[in-house]
């Protein structure tokens, strides 16, 4: 969908927004398996792992952190859109004043 830079993660704050546009759960059932929110260092491919990450926990808020596609986000934005009355969406455009 988009050449931009991608978002991967879903956090307290992001997830507030997402509840307030109506896309939260739709954001929610795209995120990746709990366990995909871990990077590995390494010197190189073959040299053993220098370091990891754990997934990190948050007991503050409802939705767990997760990764998620930037992909299923435009999605559900997309689709909260369109069902819009109206509301026109325009993509690889610049508001200039």
């Amino acid at each position: 969908m988009t050449t931009a830079p991608k978002s991967r993660g879903r956090h307290a704050r992001t997830m507030e927004h997402f509840r307030m546009w109506r896309i939260e759960e739709c954001v929610g059932k795209t995120a990746f398996a709990r366990e995909s929110d871990v990077a590995r260092w390494c010197e190189s491919l073959h040299d053993p792992m220098v370091a990891y990450t754990q997934p990190t926990l948050n007991q503050r808020t409802p939705p767990p952190r997760a990764i998620v596609a930037q992909e299923a986000v435009e999605e559900a934005l997309s689709d909260e859109l369109a069902a819009r009355p109206g509301v026109r969406m325009h993509r690889r455009s610049e508001l200039v004043s």
